[in-house]
Parts: C-alpha cells; structure tokens; sequence
C-alpha cells in the first residue's frame, strides 16, 4: 500500500469541466496497492463513498 499525492500536473491534465468525478482536494493523500500480474504493474486506487 502507498500514498500518494495529486500535483498541479494531474489537475491540469484532469480538469474537473471534463472529469467531475475528480475531487479537488490538493493535500488530500490517495491510498493505492500495487499489484503484478504477469509481468505487469496495476496501480488499484481505494476510495470509499463513490456515489456513482
């Protein structure tokens, strides 16, 4: 498991008029596992409170 954080980057290349499911939270820290599979890394994001 590791957390990760969303830069300015992302936001930009990820704006909320196209993707509103984006929550714009800057220090807000993102829980993801990283799994393998035949010789490929999954990167598995956990949310909680998906309301779609």
């Amino acid at each position: 498991m590791k957390y990760i954080y969303l830069n300015e980057k992302f936001y930009n290349d990820f704006p909320k008029g196209l993707y509103p499911e984006l929550e714009i939270k800057k220090e807000r820290p993102y829980v993801q596992i990283v799994i393998e599979i035949n010789n490929v890394m999954f990167a598995l994001p956990l949310r909680s409170n998906i309301s779609h």
